[in-house]
């Protein structure tokens, strides 16, 4: 910039001083040359000649030189400015007007700033146009209006979506019983029978009042893959509607002139009230020899000879509809004008109740919705309008957003609540609350509308019929509306037909009817979702084009404005060397005559009003080394050569003319220090601002390739500014000499840092630690890791903090490179008085490097292989197969082995050199690809919640006594674990590695944005806990080191909740949030030295503890909302913000009873949380004063952690991470299944292996579920290595498939299924036997994978083939946590369109935890717990009737 600014004021220079300011005398040449030996010519000058040859240029004085030289600068600022004042109008615009025309005179031709002043004011005015005018408003408007085969109107006339209608009929259970008075009517749901409905809109005109007419069409096509294995051909036992609707129409007429006709012709037709039947003949007409005699006898009132319900809803045979065009108002489109010719419907008064004016009938709402307005709805099936209101947060449906829209509050209470509602009480007569009498849209049949279910209608009507189940989340209507467009994204419309009687008893055969309300069917008219065409479409309407006004107007106006500087800058400067006639020549000597003039040498030289030459324009290849700044990279060259930035044009080797001397910034420039290296990566320069002595700055970077050692710049404090150019070489950070054009400007402010550590403590202020690690590269190599100050303010020993190390997998963002950077918020905000230090993955959290302490024994643990690439193929086909046609088949093995004999042997071999280098390859890989790479929220994703027993604490002394026994026995379990005490297993001759164990206390996660850190901090002697969004800090120690017993820890907690009555700022939400979005947050918060100590103090934590609000849980929901409450804390408004989810342990204790962990996944498995639980709550069980050891010291003062005001960049995160936690707690379903009719003891004594059987169970339930078998995830552990993690065992296969087939069709015998059952589970024991010995497919398949991306290889085409991405899309994600306690694990889905099942399989019960996402309309934990409960309880009675003690091996 200082090189640019020198050339942009040499432009300025260039300007005429007079003699009286130069100090010239007025005896001087007026326009003489000045030769090369410093002699003045005059042209034509004979006398001036002979002078030539007589004057020399003396040499010129320094001193004299300088001054004279600030001198001439000032005079020729003071004239440019005053010259510049000194024009008039008509010469400012003629400078855009200068160019001479050839031929012509003083003709002038417009320049270039002219064309550009003209364009850039048609940009602003263009700018402003947009402004004005929005034209994305009109584009859009335009296009939302109904023209003959416009876009809209063709998809309104047909709409291209998938339109369902679920029918759930009520069978009876109990007819006999009933007709006879003996029992209520019992009912239960038969269904879903799905149909599709092809809504079209036909013989539309259009009319002159900007109106259309047509008629509507609702065909309906059975869609027998929908409907869950039901067929229209089911027996129901139904209701009898023509022989009711007639009973109920004549019960008080007379009795000899109707009546006893009547009954007459029921016995004579064998008429009864309630009928056998198929699903398809009730729902569209069942022969009934009354609704012939009515059609016979009374056609206009009996249209038809068949009655069924279903037909009658869908006949539009005699309808005819008007709907607005969308003018003059484009927001009216698409709704109703008239129906049938009325805009009111007849059967209702009052506009509330009649009118349908402006009404969607579902195909398109009003446009333009705001956010309190009203949206109707009208559909002949329900007889009525209805308003819808908006709810919730906004929602996503593919790439479009839209809003809840549900009915209104109180929509079928007939006035009860509603005063506008008494309308709908049919002739004065109002039904229960929740019924709407519709007799007069269904032939005057006794027909009512309701919810499904009655529900939240009158208790009565529930309570008389058995088998009504009303819940809000199965049977609640909710439509997903785009407001701009009115386009609905989903709809989901659920209404019940039921028979409402009034007083029978005239009638005995239907006596029993008599004021009962009988529910027939309940409906779903739904939508799914918009086609993938229709989203794609409406995404560039909805979300791309609204960019044309923003853009239209900045890109303008920007555009304008700098066009117009640019011209205006440019006619300035012509302007300056246009009035004074100067002109620049290039004239070789310039320099010398300028030196001449200045020191007063020429004074019979040149004459008055002289114009100066100017001096010659070198060439920066001819500066000095020490005057270069600008640094660039040769990317074409094959080794790292660095080049000074050439510019094409000359520079003036002076100081802008608009500046004085002693204000440049000559002599403060910043020095450049270049380090050489072989590598194609481009340099980086950082300035830094010297800081005070307390200031802790470090910076480390990682390229793309091995790294070594980094060199560190140690730059004097002296200098008010610092720069840095760092260079990284691929094969470490070798300490170079400086190039030669900047070692001498370098030598001065600068010194090199070699890779002596003791040198380069004594040489600055800084105290690096490097540790060997293995990164892939060749020999032992070192790694600058992280950096502390030494601080006169650093007080007692440092707490040791390790940090999970960077490995080449973390190289793969940015094109290769990652900035690990450990800068001053992670020093000073993260970890004050702290050695940070990056170790090896092995993690011993009894040693540190000064080996002052002894390590427990060393366990014997095996390197993990890299195995053999034709093995892992094998197996990969094998396990891909059932989710591949046998012709996808056939092409995944071609495709397979191109992999193998290409690709997959190059990366096979870059795995094996780094499986030879290291210990375990995948440890570290795994860690940054799964866990601290992964951006969506730890909430759901990634942290699961461990329950323990359900607790009935008596009041708040109970809540806070247990409450402190737990921490006390965390306390505990952390001892043995520090005392190496835990365990050691073995499976077969080779140990389990513990080291899991030291990895979850003091453990926290720390948000990057890319890739976050983990810092372990085992040494602590703190909890967090955390009370109403407040944190404090509680120390679980005494002085002397002992556990504090659990009344002291007690007495804590109690002064913790005196403390605080209100709620404080939720900071603790932040962590709920995406980690990218967390990251943003963090860099905020971290700003305040006071945020920065209470983010440290948090981090540096053993566990916390969260008191949550206690909310009512219903008995039903307890197992559901537990999980819950531990996965994501139920909300916003609840307990989501009294959370610290980086935290990898989280105490969360809930007044309800509800208590268990939270655990934050990334630096270990279940299972050590798992036996945590089971150590507490056994200690627990077991000692009813267990914690009364612990030392009776108070630990002091509970103190609390303070957080500095939000500014409102963090109030804005804050406001983010609320809304987006409330959607996950809505979008996350869960459905607990405590299966008690057996346990793992049943299945043993089948000689199968319960978590095989479970596994089995779970396949066996999705493929009823959804027909298709599916990718189903089940995690081993791999701690037979040294760091393992786990391996996937893939739980579908051949076998799997056989038997989900066998047990579904209904075409195997029972000793098939129980032989297909049997040789599933064992086909799964022996994958997951080679899992667990590390011979699975997945982690090899992603370890080759890594091997290309950090080789910046392309990815084979292998990984994108459909036996790969089918095989690995993981639509039931499982895990087993086994506990002997009545507790469990529940996290996420891995997928949008799959589940989670975590169990928990005990002695006489297996307890499954099972989440989907809501937004899919695939998907159901309800409904999958059932099919679950179905299938363990086939498989027992497969098992039972076929008991046998062979067992078939399997074929993998």
């Amino acid at each position: 910039m200082k090189d640019f600014g020198k050339m942009f004021g040499s432009r300025y220079s260039a300007v005429c001083v007079s003699d009286e300011e130069a100090g010239l005398n007025a005896n001087q040449i007026g326009s003489d040359q000045i030769n090369a030996d410093g002699v003045a010519v005059g042209e034509g000058s004979p006398a001036a000649a002979a002078t030539a040859t007589a004057v020399s240029l003396p040499e010129p004085d320094p001193a004299t030189n300088t001054a004279t030289l600030a001198a001439l600068q000032r005079a020729q600022r003071r004239k440019s400015l005053k010259a510049n004042r000194s024009m008039k109008p008509m010469d400012i615009l003629g400078t855009f007007f200068n160019e001479q025309r050839h031929g012509k005179h003083n003709a002038r031709s417009p320049t270039r700033a002219f064309l550009l002043l003209a364009i850039g004011f048609l940009a602003i005015t263009t700018a402003v146009l947009v402004k004005v005018f929005q034209p994305y408003d009109l584009i859009f408007k335009w296009k939302l209006v109904m023209a003959d085969n416009g876009e809209i109107f063709n998809l309104w006339a047909q709409p291209p979506v998938d339109l369902y209608i679920k029918i759930y009929l009520f069978n009876i259970t109990n007819a006999e019983a009933f007709l006879a008075g003996r029992e209520k009517l019992k009912v239960e749901q038969v269904g879903p029978y799905v149909y599709k409905e092809l809504m079209t809109h036909e013989n539309i005109t259009f009319n002159d009042n900007n109106t259309m007419s047509t008629t509507p069409s609702h065909p309906l096509v059975w869609q027998e893959h929908l409907s869950e294995g039901h067929k229209e051909d089911d027996e129901v036992i139904m209701l009898n509607i023509a022989m009711l609707a007639i009973s109920h129409l004549t019960a008080n007429h007379n009795y000899f002139f109707v009546r006893l006709p009547l009954q007459g012709l029921f016995a004579s037709t064998k008429s009864e009230p309630i009928v056998r039947m198929t699903a398809k003949e009730f729902m569209f007409g069942f022969p009934s020899a009354l609704a012939t005699l009515g059609n016979t006898f009374l056609p206009n009132w009996i249209s038809f000879e068949k009655v069924g319900l279903i037909d009658r809803m869908y006949d539009f045979s005699t309808d005819f509809e008007t709907f607005h065009t969308g003018v003059p108002n484009p927001a009216i489109s698409g709704l109703y004008d008239t129906y049938r010719g009325e805009k009111t419907l007849p059967q209702w008064e009052g506009d509330h109740c009649s009118n349908i004016e402006y009404a969607s009938d579902g195909t398109k709402f009003k446009s333009f919705i705001q956010p309190n307005d009203t949206v109707k709805f009208f559909r002949k099936s329900m007889c009525r309008p209805i308003n819808l209101y908006r709810t919730g947060e906004e929602r996503t449906f593919g790439s479009l957003k839209g809003y809840n829209y549900v009915f209104e509050d109180n929509a079928f209470d007939n006035g009860a609540i509603n005063e506008a509602n008494k309308c709908f009480c049919r002739r004065g007569d109002c039904q229960p609350v929740g019924l709407i009498d519709v007799t007069d849209c269904y032939y005057g049949f006794p027909i009512s509308l309701s919810f499904p279910h009655f529900m939240n209608g009158d208790v009565g009507l529930v309570e008389n019929v058995t088998g009504m189940e009303p819940d809000p989340a199965k049977h609640s209507t909710a439509f997903v509306i785009q407001p701009e467009s009115g386009l609905p994204l989903s709809l989901s419309v659920k209404v019940q037909i039921n028979m409402h009687f009034k007083d029978l008893h005239n009638y005995q055969q239907v006596s029993q009817f008599s004021h009962l309300t009988a529910p027939m069917l309940w409906f779903e008219i739904m939508m799914p979702k918009l086609p993938d065409s229709l989203d794609t479409r409406f995404n560039f309407y909805l979300n791309l084009l609204p960019l044309v006004n923003p853009l239209g107007f900045w890109g303008a106006l920007l555009l304008g404005v700098c066009l117009l500087g640019y011209a205006i800058t440019r006619a300035t400067l012509h302007m300056s060397s246009f009035t004074h006639q100067a002109t620049i020549s290039d004239g070789k000597y310039a320099r010398a005559n300028l030196l001449q003039n200045l020191t007063g040498s020429g004074a019979n030289i040149g004459g008055g009003n002289q114009v100066y030459n100017p001096c010659e324009l070198k060439l920066m290849d001819d500066m000095p080394a020490g005057k270069k700044h600008v640094i660039i990279r040769d990317h074409n060259a094959d080794d790292a050569v660095y080049q000074e930035r050439r510019q094409s044009a000359y520079a003036l080797e002076l100081e802008p003319a608009l500046s004085d001397a002693d204000s440049s910034d000559e002599g403060n420039e910043s020095d450049t220090v270049t380090l050489s290296r072989n590598s194609t990566t481009s340099s980086s320069c950082i300035e830094v601002e010297p800081g005070d002595d307390d200031d802790d700055i470090c910076i480390a970077c990682f390229d793309d390739h091995d790294l070594d050692v980094a060199d560190a710049v140690s730059q004097d404090n002296t200098e008010p500014k610092q720069q840095l150019g760092v260079s990284l070489a691929s094969s470490g950070f070798a300490s170079t000499t400086p190039s030669t054009n900047s070692s001498s400007s370098s030598s001065s402010s600068s010194s090199h840092v070699n890779k002596d550590s003791e040198k380069r403590s004594s040489s600055n202020s800084w105290t690096p630690y490097a540790h060997p690690e293995q990164f892939g590269g060749t020999g032992i190599t070192k790694h600058l890791k992280g950096c502390r100050k030494k601080s006169a303010k650093s007080v007692g020993a440092p707490v040791e903090t390790t940090v999970e190390a960077p490995t080449s997998e973390m190289r793969l963002l940015s094109k290769g490179k990652v900035f690990w950077n450990l800068t001053k918020v992670s020093i000073n905000n993260q970890t004050p008085n702290v050695l940070v230090k990056l170790n090896p993955s092995s993690y011993s959290s009894k040693a540190n490097d000064e080996g002052d302490k002894e390590e427990p024994p060393k366990q014997k643990l095996l390197r993990y292989p890299v195995l053999p690439l034709n093995d892992t193929l094998e197996r990969f086909l094998l396990t891909a197969q059932p989710h591949l046609t046998p012709k996808e088949f056939e092409k995944q093995k071609e495709i397979t082995q191109q992999f193998k004999d290409k690709e997959g042997d190059k990366l096979q071999g870059l795995l094996e050199e780094v499986g030879k280098r290291e210990k375990n390859w995948l440890a570290q890989r795994w860690l940054t690809t799964a866990y601290l790479k992964y951006r969506d929220p730890v909430t759901v994703y990634i942290s699961p919640g461990m329950t323990f027993p359900y607790q009935k604490f008596k009041d708040m002394r109970d809540y806070v006594d247990y409450t402190a026994k737990v921490i006390y026995g965390l306390g505990e379990f952390k001892g043995i674990v520090d005392a190496g005490q835990i365990p050691i297993v073995k499976m077969g001759k080779n140990e389990l590695d513990n080291s899991q164990f030291g990895k979850v206390f003091g453990t926290c996660r720390i948000p990057i944005r890319g890739t976050d850190r983990i810092v372990y901090n085992p040494c602590s002697n703190y909890i967090v806990v955390i009370y109403k969004n407040h944190f404090y800090k509680l120390c679980l120690y005494d002085k002397d080191g002992c556990l504090l017993s659990a009344k002291s820890l007690a007495k804590q907690l109690d002064e913790i909740m005196a403390a605080e009555n209100d709620f404080g700022v939720p900071y603790g939400i932040l962590t709920t949030d995406n980690r990218d979005n967390w990251a943003e947050a963090y860099e905020q918060l971290a700003k305040t030295p006071e945020n920065c100590e209470a983010l440290n103090t948090i981090q540096r934590a053993l566990f916390t503890v969260s008191l949550d609000q206690c909310i009512d849980v219903e008995p039903e929901q307890q197992a559901t909302q537990l999980i819950l409450g531990l996965i994501h804390g139920n909300g916003s408004k609840i307990n989501s913000g009294n959370r610290w989810m980086d935290k990898t342990i989280q105490l969360v204790v809930n007044p309800n009873g509800n208590v268990g962990f939270t655990y934050e996944h990334s630096p270990a498995e279940g299972q050590p949380i798992a036996m945590m639980m089971d150590y507490v709550v056994k200690k627990m069980g077991e000692d009813k004063n267990y914690g009364s050891s612990g030392s009776s010291e108070t630990g002091g003062k509970p103190q609390k952690i303070s957080f500095a005001k939000p500014n409102p960049c963090v109030d804005q995160w804050i406001f983010y991470a609320k809304r987006n936690i409330d959607k996950l707690v809505h979008d996350l379903e869960c459905n607990v299944l405590k299966f008690k009719c057996y346990g793992k003891d049943y299945i043993k004594k089948q000689k199968l292996g319960p978590d095989s059987f479970v596994q089995m169970a779970l396949q066996l339930a999705f493929y009823k579920m959804h027909k298709v078998p599916g990718a189903q995830y089940e995690s081993a552990h791999l701690r037979i290595f040294e760091n393992g993690r786990t391996e996937t065992i893939r739980s579908c296969s051949n076998e799997s498939l056989a038997f989900c087939k066998a047990m579904t069709e209904g075409k195997a015998s029972v000793k098939e299924k129980a032989a297909l059952l049997r040789e599933a589970v064992v086909g799964h024991q022996k994958y997951a036997r080679l899992a667990l010995q590390g011979l699975g497919v997945d982690r090899h398949l992603l370890g080759l994978k890594m091997m290309a991306q950090e080789n910046d290889l392309p990815i084979p085409e292998f990984y994108s083939s459909p036996g790969y991405t089918k095989s690995m899309h993981f639509r039931v994600s499982t895990s087993q946590v086994a506990t002997t306690y009545d507790a469990f694990m529940g996290y996420g889905p891995a997928t949008d369109d799959g589940y989670a099942a975590c169990y928990n399989p005990r002695d006489r019960d297996i307890i499954v935890a099972i989440t989907s996402w809501s937004y899919n309309f695939e998907t159901n934990p309800d409904k999958f717990a059932k099919a679950l409960e179905a299938a363990f309880l086939e498989m027992q009675d497969v098992l039972d009737k076929d008991p046998q003690d062979n067992k078939p091996k399997s074929k993998l």
